[in-house]
Parts: structure tokens; C-alpha cells; sequence
């Protein structure tokens, strides 16, 4: 959709700011994403997880949204 616009005006480039699809486009414009970081509390977080699940054996799939992404070294 952002692209569609952007050709109606000749844009050079679209900037994305916060969610944006990132589903590959075929045009060639480009694009900068701008994501927001979202303040993330990680031994609490961790804290929280080791309550809830106490098997060390468990097999985890964690999940996250680009927002957190900054705090994945943690």
C-alpha cells in the first residue's frame, strides 16, 4: 500500500516508522524502518519465566516482537 502512494508522487524512498509489513515488495524504492524500543525489565523477565516454568529439560521457543529486539542480549 505504502508503496502504491509512494509511486503516485515519484517518491525515491519511503521511511517506515514503528510496525510496518516487512513482506518483500518487487519495486525498487527504498525503504528505511524505523522501529520503537520498548523498555524490557530482563531478570525480572527471567525471574517471572523460572517460576512459571521450572523443568530445565523443557524444550522453549521464545518469541518476540522488533520492539525488544535491542534487548536480546540480555
Amino acid at each position: 500500500m505504502d508503496e502504491v502512494a509512494a509511486k503516485h508522487v515519484n517518491a525515491d524512498g519511503i521511511i517506515h516508522f514503528g510496525h510496518a509489513c516487512l513482506t518483500p515488495t518487487d519495486d525498487h524504492l527504498h525503504k528505511l524502518y524505523v522501529f520503537e524500543k520498548l523498555p524490557v525489565d530482563c531478570q525480572h523477565f527471567v525471574s517471572c519465566f523460572r517460576c512459571v516454568f521450572e523443568c530445565r529439560d523443557a524444550k522453549i521457543l521464545l518469541l518476540y516482537d522488533v520492539c525488544y529486539q535491542h534487548a536480546i542480549g540480555e
